[in-house]
C-alpha cells in the first residue's frame, strides 16, 4: 500500500508588490492553513480489546500494544525491516544464531536500562509460557544476552523470517517483572513505548496518556489514547457520525458499510488484509474418504465459483479476485499466478471424470465465523456450488468454536472458510500448512501436507539469498496452486477508517501498525 501524503501543510501565499499595478481579475484567497486541535485526544473503536495490556496478551488484536512497548524490530511497507529496540542484525556465519544489537539510550520509566537481559528474558518467557509469539518465532530454542547491548536467539535451524517475525516480540522489563510477579505485572505494567496505562477494562476500553519524558526515537502527537472495544461495525460507524469515534481499527467492513462512512465524509483506507479462501482440509478428506480426496473435484470446485463476480457485486472494487494463498506485495505472492476462470461446464465434466456426473453432498459441511468471513459471500458459493450439483451443508459458528476446529480440538467440517494472512512476508503460516510442523496443531489435523511443498519452504527460510528465496517460493506456490486444497475467492481488504478531521493515519502493514504520526484539527 501507497503511503498517504500528509494532508498537514502550509499553504503559500502570494500577494502582489505595494503600489503594483492589478494584471486582471483579483485571485480567489487562498484557503487557510489547517490548524492542529488543541486536544490531540484519539478515540479508536477497536472490534476486540488485548487480554490484558502486557506482552503474555492473547488475542489477534496485538498491534495495539505498539502505544505501552517497543518491538525488537519493525516491519515498513513492503515489509521492510526496520530498526526498533534491536539497531543492527545478523545471521552469525555458520550458525542458525541471530545476533541482535541493541539500541543504548533506552529507559524503563523507572530509569533502569533496556539491556540484552530484558530481551533474553522476553524471548525465554515466550517459549517457556507459549506467549503469542510462540507462533511465529517457532524455530527459537533459546535467547541468549551476549553482553549488556547485544543478544543471541538460537534457533533449531537456519530460519530468515526469525528478524521478521520479531516485529512480534513486544519486550518486557526483566528486573520489574521478576518483582512485581505475573499478575502484578498485568495489573501494572510497565512498558519502553511513549505511553502509559492509565485504564484497562476487559472487553471494554484501553486508555492511555503519552509519557512525559520524550522517547527516544518515536515521535507520537497524541496525548491520550482511548481505545475502545465495539464488535459491531454499525455501531462503531454511528459513533464515527456522531463525533464519539475518531478511527475505526482493522475491521472486515462490507462494501456497502465502507461507502457509508465515505459518504458521510469519512475517509476509508482499503488495506491489503486477508485472502479469503474455502480450506478443504486435507485430513479430513483423506481420513473420510470424501470426493474431495480427488483432485478433479478440488478442481471443480474452483471452476465452479464465480470469483469475478463476487469480487464485483460484494466487494465493489474494494476486493479482488484471487488465485494463490498470498498476499500481493510479500514473498511468497508470484504475480504470473492468476486467479481461476469461471467455468461451470469445465467443472461438471471434471466431476464426471472423478466419477461424480450428478453431483454429490459433503458428509462434513462448511464451518465458518462472521469475524472472519461475511455470510452473504458464504451463501453465494453455495449457491455457485449447487450449480453444478455439489450440495454442502454451512455452519456459522462463534469465533471460540471455530478456532477450536480450525486446531483440530474439535471435529472438523469438509471446508473450512476464512482469512488466511501473511503476517511477516513470508507467505503461508507454518503453524497449519507443513508436514509435521512443531508450531502445528493436533496430530493429523494439518490443512495441508506436500512433502515437495514443504521442501520447497525449508529451502527458503533457510536461504540467505533475497533471490534464490524467492524462487524457491514462487515454486512452492505453484504446487500449491496445483494441489488445490484451496478454493480461493478474492484478497479482501482489512480497513481502516477516520474522521475528516484526521490527519497522517497511514497504516503501512495490516496486523502490527501504530498511530505514531496521527493528530487531529480543527
Amino acid at each position: 500500500m501507497q503511503r498517504l501524503p500528509s494532508l498537514f501543510a502550509l499553504v503559500l501565499l502570494t500577494a502582489c508588490a505595494p503600489g503594483a499595478p492589478s494584471a486582471g481579475p483579483a485571485a480567489a484567497p487562498a484557503p487557510a492553513a489547517e490548524q492542529r486541535a488543541e486536544q490531540q485526544v484519539l478515540s479508536i473503536a477497536a472490534a476486540g480489546l488485548v487480554s490484558n495490556p502486557t506482552p503474555s496478551a492473547s488475542g489477534g488484536n496485538a498491534y495495539m500494544l505498539w502505544a505501552l512497548y517497543d518491538n525488537l524490530i519493525s516491519l515498513g511497507k513492503d515489509y521492510a525491516l526496520r530498526p526498533s529496540i534491536a539497531e543492527r542484525w545478523e545471521l552469525l556465519p555458520d550458525s542458525s544464531t541471530w545476533r541482535f544489537q541493541l539500541r543504548q539510550n533506552l529507559t524503563w520509566p523507572n530509569g533502569e536500562k533496556l539491556t540484552a537481559a530484558d530481551v533474553e528474558f522476553t524471548m525465554n518467557q515466550v517459549i517457556e509460557k507459549s506467549w503469542p509469539p510462540r507462533a511465529q518465532l517457532a524455530n527459537v530454542t533459546g535467547a541468549r544476552a551476549v553482553d549488556e547491548y547485544t543478544v543471541d536467539f538460537i534457533a533449531r535451524q537456519t530460519d530468515q523470517s526469525i528478524p521478521y517475525a520479531s516485529q512480534y516480540l513486544w519486550i518486557a522489563p526483566k528486573a520489574y517483572y521478576q518483582s512485581v510477579g505475573e499478575q502484578g505485572f498485568i495489573l501494572k505494567p510497565m512498558g519502553s513505548g511513549p505511553y502509559e496505562l492509565v485504564e484497562f477494562k476487559a472487553t471494554d476500553l484501553l486508555r492511555l496518556r503519552k509519557k512525559a519524558q520524550p522517547h527516544p526515537f518515536r515521535a507520537p502527537i497524541a496525548t491520550e489514547l482511548i481505545i475502545r472495544q465495539i464488535p459491531e461495525n454499525s455501531q462503531a460507524i454511528a459513533g464515527m457520525r456522531t463525533g464519539e469515534i475518531d478511527i475505526i481499527s482493522s475491521r472486515n467492513l462490507t462494501a456497502e458499510q465502507a461507502d457509508t462512512l465515505k459518504n458521510a465524509g469519512a475517509i476509508v483506507i482499503a488495506n491489503p488484509g486477508s485472502n479469503i479462501a474455502g480450506i478443504m482440509l486435507q485430513g479430513v478428506a483423506e481420513a473420510s474418504a470424501t470426493p474431495l480426496r480427488d483432485r478433479r473435484v478440488r478442481y471443480a470446485v474452483n471452476y465452479a465459483v464465480d470469483r469475478f463476480g463476487l469480487a464485483q457485486t460484494l466487494y465493489r472494487g474494494y476486493g479482488t479476485p484471487m488465485g494463490q494463498l498470498a498476499i500481493p506485495g510479500s514473498l511468497y505472492h508470484d504475480p504470473t499466478v492468476q486467479p481461476w476462470p469461471y467455468e461451470v461446464a469445465r467443472a461438471k465434466q471434471l466431476l464426471a471424470e472423478a466419477g461424480y456426473p450428478n453431483g454429490f453432498k459433503l458428509p462434513y459441511g462448511v464451518d465458518f465465523t462472521l469475524s472472519m468471513t461475511p455470510a452473504d459471500l458464504i451463501v453465494a458459493i453455495q449457491s455457485n456450488l449447487k450449480q453444478v450439483g455439489i450440495d454442502l451443508d454451512v455452519h456459522q459458528l462463534e469465533l471460540t468454536e471455530y478456532v477450536d476446529k480450525a486446531y483440530g480440538r474439535k471435529q472438523q467440517g469438509d471446508m473450512l472458510f476464512g482469512g488466511t494472512a501473511d503476517a511477516i512476508g513470508f507467505g503461508p503460516s507454518r503453524v497449519f500448512q507443513g508436514c509435521g510442523k512443531p508450531a502445528g496443531g493436533q496430530p493429523g489435523t494439518t490443512w495441508y501436507c506436500n512433502p515437495e511443498w514443504d521442501r520447497l519452504m525449508d529451502l527458503a527460510y533457510s536461504e540467505r539469498d533475497l533471490q534464490k528465496r524467492i524462487a524457491y517460493m514462487h515454486q512452492a506456490n505453484r504446487i500449491q496452486r496445483e494441489d488445490a486444497y484451496l478454493l480461493f475467492v478474492v484478497h479482501a481488504p482489512s480497513f481502516i477508517a477516520h474522521s475528516s478531521k484526521v490527519r497522517d493515519v497511514a497504516p503501512e502493514l495490516t496486523f502490527i501498525y501504530n498511530f505514531d504520526r496521527a493528530y487531529k484539527i480543527k
